[in-house]
């Protein structure tokens, strides 16, 4: 067996940024889903920043791709796997996956899982300037921090939900979708 191991440097910060730029105080009680939210958060947080940079210095040896790693579609890919291994972390070992219990309909797929349709709707908010309502409130200034890359996120945009209302002991949970209309996709 051949155990190869790579020395990487360590990578310096970008002038004038915070260890943990994502890191904010709260007065959430320990244990609370917001705190566990927001340490699953700071881990996804740190894994992204170090397995991003970690990959796009691999992949373009240099410390501009090291730190642009964004822009590599190879180095996004291993964040995403780094990603995924967090996620995976907090499900039982023997876990096997269940069916979405909610779906959206979908022109495109017929229908998708609410968990996509919601990605969708946050993700076609940050590219779309003209989106309106809260969610572009919420979008703007991360617009506006991503700069063009926001214009090159890759959008499925047949079906996106912007909203969840949860239920309530009166109300039915409500999920607002948006689809393509098809006269816009040249059907009558």
């Amino acid at each position: 067996m051949l155990l190869i191991v790579t020395v990487l440097p360590e990578l310096p910060t970008e002038p004038g940024a915070p260890t943990i730029p994502w890191e904010k105080k709260r007065s959430w009680p320990p244990g609370s889903p917001e705190s566990r939210t927001s340490v699953l958060m700071q881990i996804i947080g740190r894994v992204m920043n170090d397995a991003g940079k970690f990959a796009g210095l691999s992949l373009t040896g240099t410390v501009e791709g090291a730190f642009d790693w964004i822009r590599n579609p190879d180095a996004v890919e291993e964040v995403k796997g780094a990603i995924v291994e967090v996620l995976s972390a907090f499900q039982p070992k023997d876990y096997s996956p269940n069916p979405a219990s909610t779906w959206v309909p979908s022109r495109r797929e017929g229908s998708i899982p609410l968990a996509i349709g919601l990605a969708r709707g946050a993700l076609e908010a940050v590219k779309n300037p003209e989106r309106g309502g809260t969610i572009a409130e919420w979008a703007r200034p991360l617009r506006r921090k991503l700069g063009d890359l926001a214009l090159r996120l890759s959008v499925d945009e047949s079906t996106i939900a912007y909203g969840l209302t949860p239920p309530g002991a009166d109300r039915d949970a409500v999920v607002t979708t948006l689809g393509k209309n098809p006269r816009d996709e040249g059907e009558p």
